[in-house]
């Protein structure tokens, strides 16, 4: 019985570890907050392109899932910070979203 514990225990820790992959969360205000071991900053930004971006990501260790949206959709000269987790690398894809056409504009592989 307390082997099938020790299991149930281990197949519960997994899981909660595989539903962190990639969450990402908008900083507040007081970007002072510090960082948590494993996560970073990362500032998006659309200096250049008329119409409204959208920045999406997927975690490599999630193989055939579709990518999020990270962020919220940035308009041209705006940028956002948001708080990543590190544990793992991701690929991205910006998307224009262009009269709610979307078009691959650029992926990056990690």
């Amino acid at each position: 019985m307390k082997r099938s514990w020790n299991h149930l225990w281990l197949f519960y820790i997994t899981i909660q570890q595989f539903f962190h992959h990639g969450q990402a969360k908008t900083i507040k205000n007081n970007v002072s907050d510090p960082l948590k071991m494993d996560e970073a900053y990362l500032t998006i930004s659309n200096k250049n392109y008329s119409n409204p971006v959208l920045f999406m990501y997927n975690v490599i260790v999630c193989e055939h899932c579709d990518f999020d949206q990270l962020g919220d959709v940035l308009l041209m000269n705006s940028s956002q910070t948001l708080t990543i987790d590190t544990r793992y690398p991701y690929d991205f894809q910006v998307l224009s979203d262009a009269k709610n056409k979307k078009t691959l504009l650029c992926q990056i592989d990690s």
